[in-house]
């Protein structure tokens, strides 16, 4: 979904179902073919055209009443009719896009996550994965007591992992270090060449590709079973050119903190010479084994549902049964 964040911020804020209705009974219907007059109304101030991509649909789904909160085809949100009790449903149908997380925001569900104070006293987050077209289609399907206090039990959303370092992740690297320890021992000796090749200006550059091209040919190295066989010339080259650029940034980094410092202006190469190359080393070497398929981690663990927080990064999980896990299931499922 294409990022509008103008036209969104011209958009009505609508946090409940009452407040769907309201806007719903107040807001004339578009004369249009392409809209239903007794279903649609437009959302932005401008109606019609392109911004009818903003709308509000009233809708029966499961026998229910609901309005929907459309960006373009998507109900991004979805409020149900409440119950008698006064307790009711909020369906999220999430994208990771600017313009949907905008759109979240907006009607007060977050920019793509949110935190919610629960019936058992607890806060607890509720990250919005993308609601692919996989049957589920929703992101999270949510029940709030009448108070508005989320009812975990009777909740749910797209559940997530986390990825880990196996054992065998951790052989691997080992063998891998091993390896290349000649290769890095190349680098470590050729200190001055770097140097000069950091000083001259424009040998120092340096091009994305080079590590993609280097990691190929020192994995092809490292999985030989073949003693004889050897890391090119060509690569070695590019290893001594990923050293200078690396060196070059650092130095034109020093020269920029001593001009803030002491408004002194002194060249790049002023610092090249004094700078530490074990330590542009080590990052040579995560930067190929990364690229290589070295720095991978296949341990998989799911992460809990409606937990605190979730720190680092973390992955939607889509092993879950479809079937009991659909919106119309979580909706009209016996309340736990």
């Amino acid at each position: 979904m294409y990022n509008n964040g103008s036209a969104i911020h011209n958009l009505p804020r609508i946090h409940t179902y009452a407040e769907a209705e309201q806007f719903f009974k107040q807001t004339k219907p578009l004369r249009s073919n392409n809209h239903d007059a007794e279903t649609v109304r437009p959302m932005h101030p401008k109606r019609g055209g392109s911004y009818m991509a903003y709308r509000v649909e009233h809708k029966v789904k499961y026998g229910r009443d609901v309005y929907d909160l459309m960006l373009y085809s998507t109900p991004v949100v979805r409020y149900f009719k409440p119950e008698a009790d006064g307790s009711y449903f909020v369906s999220i149908r999430g994208y990771r896009t600017i313009t949907t997380h905008k759109y979240l925001d907006r009607h007060g569900w977050g920019y793509g996550s949110k935190r919610f104070d629960t019936t058992n006293n607890t806060s607890v987050f509720v990250p919005y994965a993308t609601a692919l077209g996989d049957g589920l289609k929703a992101s999270a399907v949510l029940r709030f007591n009448p108070q508005g206090l989320l009812d975990v039990p009777n909740s749910w959303h797209t559940p997530f992992y986390k990825t880990f370092v196996s054992d065998d992740d951790k052989n691997r690297r080992v063998m891998f270090k091993a390896k290349i320890d000649a290769l890095l021992d190349y680098l470590a000796v050729s200190r001055q060449t770097i140097q000069d090749m950091a000083s001259r200006e424009g040998a120092w550059r340096y091009i994305d590709y080079r590590v993609a091209s280097v990691a190929v040919d020192i994995r092809k190295f490292v999985e030989s079973e073949n003693p004889d066989d050897f890391v090119p010339q060509e690569t070695l080259e590019r290893m001594l050119s990923m050293a200078a650029y690396k060196l070059y940034n650092q130095a034109r980094k020093r020269a920029k903190m001593e001009y803030w410092q002491t408004h002194r202006i002194q060249s790049e190469a002023t610092f090249i010479n004094s700078i530490d190359l074990n330590p542009i080393i080590t990052d040579i070497r995560d930067d190929i084994m990364d690229s290589a398929g070295y720095m991978t981690k296949t341990r998989k663990e799911i992460l809990p549902m409606f937990a605190t927080e979730y720190k680092g990064k973390y992955y939607v999980s889509r092993d879950y049964d479809e079937l009991k896990y659909t919106e119309q299931t979580l909706i009209l499922r016996p309340l736990v």
